[in-house]
């Protein structure tokens, strides 16, 4: 193929468009031979008396491509080729009328002797098998002499007009080929007109009718009622009696289709700037692309009508699964409806269904203020079936189906095809990080072309996790998100990592430090004092996404876990962030070599090693700012319990310290992460007072607070602590999630 040849085809390609190839340039399936062949065939073939032939084949087969290539070879050896569009005419008489106008046009190049006689003989003909005639198209218009002369001639017998016809035709040196296309494409009534008409003209010397079209609906048509008793008989047989020459197009191999399906595709992901140049190997396709796409016009329509979607969607969703649900929209529109039906079904599995009540029918969700009655989903097949109305389909579009569930919605095709047929068992987890349509926040982008929040944050994790190994890059990419919305972003870092793609050691000495300086800026309401998960929430999502980051370095044999937890520790600028650091290598379980287990991601000995440097940097810190230690009880407990002595940490009486060592001593953040469980700390009275040095100074802290903050919740407590608690025990009481303590005022009561 020629450079400028490969330039047309490049340029087809980028703006594809659902047509026939016009010559030889772009024929990509080698038929150039055969429609040469064919087209020698049919010219050599006597026509004296009129020839009939047909190209038969499939929709979308390559029917008028291949009449395309042949159309070379017959205008090169010089036969008129004439063009007979009926889907333009509707009804016997206009049909007819047309046809012969058409003809009249097309023979106006040919070496027909007498033209003008040839003209008015066709006139006569037509208006004696249509009197109603006033034009016939392509003649001429009622004011031309030939037709003001018509009115004045006497009525010849039509057998005559006829013959005169045959004369004229047989005079012709070069045969007249009428190409009538997309036969099949018509309605029954039209498609009977049209052989009504071939088997009218039939007869006329050198004219050679090339038709096209599906056998099988021809066939079908021509053995229904209300064609007349020419139409009623068989229609094979009367196919036969009409067509006497014809030409099935070969079946494209599935191995040529497939290239040609890869080829198209690659050049299109190219486009899309979805594949780079450089690594134009062979797309990862579904193997089901091979069932939905099965000519050429099915790959054309599908490119076609896909282009928009993978040039939004293709960077969001896994490839392969977009250019499968894609195919299933084109070329399958009813089982789309199906799928998109049971969305909801398809991306849980039967363990999430569990107790859920479901809608009651396709795309119906239930309201959920409705009474409560029962469960949609009992077992099985059950589960799937009324949504997806697979009884009611064919054989083969019940395998197909179950085919594309079985390829994009592993969780769905659990339910009705069992464990042990699945291509692949998947999680929901597994799902999502792979950004797979499976999964319900991909397919309800896929259905929206907008994310869902949940996505969007877990999209901003993904980003995140790709700059764990870039210090600078994630910080600048972390700042901007909203307080609120980042510890949802934070909490999903390890969800975007398997065991596959873990976090390396450098990449955890890098981000780990980023991500715990992140927690102070979360903003706590207020309104949110009596739910310690709530104060919590901050420093847990945070320290239990650094947890499964360190699980997932587990399987690394290599990684030296002393100098990465060393390297951390120096990088946090809290002592708050320290500790949980500490609290979080504590938690990792890690097999030593010889298979020795421990209980924490480094020894014993080494994290020891790391809370004495902690408590010796706070003992020598001096009167250093403590604004933004959010876990300072935490700090400043251990420090006394490792120094046997304690003053005052605060260098200061500043108001936002205060407020930063009561608020970590109700919500005892370092303690909940470690173990889960709440404890308030306010309640031990006499730990505080070791804490504080005596109960002057604890009594003085809680005056400067409560008089800056008279309106915090915080205040209120601290004042009932003070005057309630004095004389109680020192043992600390443990509290439920939101629960006041005895004789506490709850939620819209007076406070004492």
């Amino acid at each position: 193929m020629t450079d400028a040849e490969n330039e047309r085809r490049t340029t087809d390609q980028s703006g594809m468009v659902d047509r026939p190839i016009q010559d030889a340039n772009e024929d990509l399936l080698g038929w150039k031979d055969e429609a040469k062949a064919f087209a020698d065939r049919l010219l050599r073939t006597d026509a004296s008396a009129g020839l009939v032939a047909a190209v038969q084949g499939q929709w979308g087969s390559g029917k008028s491509s291949f009449i395309n290539l042949a159309r070379q070879t017959f205008e090169e050896q010089g036969a008129t080729v004439i063009d007979f569009n009926p889907w333009l005419f509707s009804g016997t008489g206009d049909l007819v009328r047309s046809f012969f106008g058409e003809l009249v046009t097309g023979l106006k190049k040919s070496k027909l002797p007498h033209p003008r006689k040839f003209r008015r003989t066709v006139i006569q003909y037509v208006n004696r098998l249509s009197p109603a005639l006033r034009l016939i198209p392509g003649i001429g218009d009622t004011s031309s002499e030939i037709v003001k002369g018509l009115t004045n001639l006497p009525e010849e017998p039509l057998h005559s007009l006829k013959d005169s016809l045959k004369e004229s035709l047989e005079k012709l040196t070069d045969p007249v080929v009428i190409v009538v296309d997309d036969i099949d494409r018509m309605t029954g009534s039209e498609i009977k007109d049209v052989f009504k008409l071939v088997r009218l003209t039939a007869s006329l010397p050198h004219l050679i009718f090339l038709l096209a079209f599906d056998r099988d609906i021809i066939e079908q048509v021509l053995n229904d009622e209300g064609g007349g008793r020419e139409l009623q008989r068989s229609g094979p047989s009367y196919l036969e009696k009409i067509v006497q020459i014809s030409y099935d197009l070969p079946r494209i191999p599935k191995a040529q289709l497939h290239r040609l399906m890869v080829t198209w595709l690659t050049d299109e992901l190219s486009q899309a700037g979805l594949i780079q140049p450089e690594d134009r190997g062979e797309p990862r396709l579904s193997p089901i692309l091979d069932q939905l796409l099965n000519t050429v016009r099915d790959l054309k329509r599908f490119l076609i009508g896909a282009q928009a979607v993978l040039k939004s969607l293709g960077g969001q969703i896994e490839l392969s699964d977009l250019i499968l649900m894609e195919a299933v929209r084109v070329t399958k529109p009813e089982l789309f409806t199906r799928l998109v039906g049971a969305s909801y079904q398809l991306t849980h599995s039967a363990k999430q269904d569990s107790g859920q009540l479901l809608p009651t029918k396709p795309g119906e969700m239930e309201d959920p203020t409705a009474p409560k009655e029962k469960a949609l989903f009992s077992s099985g097949k059950d589960d799937l079936t009324p949504f997806l109305a697979i009884d009611t389909l064919i054989w083969v579009e019940q395998n197909l189906l179950y085919n594309i569930i079985n390829g994009l919605f592993p969780l769905g095709a659990e339910k009705i095809i069992g464990k042990d047929l699945l291509y692949r068992l998947s999680s929901p987890e597994e799902l999502r990080r792979d950004h797979r349509l499976g999964h319900e926040e991909y397919l309800t982008l896929y259905l929206e072309h907008v994310a869902p929040d949940s996505l969007s944050v877990y999209r901003q994790a993904e980003m995140a996790a790709d700059l764990m190994g870039d210090p600078e890059a994630l910080r600048t990419y972390l700042e901007p998100i909203d307080p609120t919305r980042l510890q949802e972003v934070i909490r999903s870092i390890p969800d975007c990592r398997d065991k596959t793609q873990m976090f390396t050691a450098e990449q955890i000495i890098a981000g780990a430090p980023v991500l715990l300086n992140q927690i102070w800026p979360v903003p706590v309401e207020d309104s949110t004092f009596w739910c310690a998960a709530q104060l919590n929430c901050d420093y847990l999502n945070v320290g239990r996404s650094i947890q499964k980051i360190l699980e997932l370095l587990q399987n690394d044999k290599t990684a030296d876990w002393k100098a990465l937890a060393t390297a951390v520790f120096d990088k946090l600028d809290t002592f708050s962030a320290q500790m949980l650091w500490i609290s979080a290598l504590k938690k990792c379980p890690r097999l030593e070599d010889g298979g020795i287990l421990w209980d924490s991601g480094i020894r014993p000995p080494d994290a020891d090693e790391l809370e004495q440097r902690l408590v010796n940097e706070f003992e020598a810190h001096g009167s250093w700012d403590m604004s933004d230690e959010w876990a300072l009880y935490d700090v400043y407990d251990l420090a006394m319990t490792r120094l046997g002595s304690a003053s005052t940490p605060f260098g200061t009486d500043q108001v936002v310290v205060l407020g930063n060592f009561f608020h970590s001593a109700y919500s005892n953040p370092i303690q909940v992460f470690l173990t889960g469980e709440v404890s308030n700390r306010l309640e031990d009275y006499a730990h505080l007072v070791d804490l504080c040095g005596s109960e002057e100074r604890l009594s003085q802290m809680i005056d400067l607070f409560c008089k800056d903050k008279p309106n915090d919740m915080l205040s209120s407590y601290l004042s009932y602590v003070r005057e309630k608690l004095r004389n109680r025990s020192s043992a600390p009481t443990v509290l439920s999630v939101g629960q006041p303590p005895d004789d506490q005022p709850g939620d819209g009561e007076p406070l004492a």
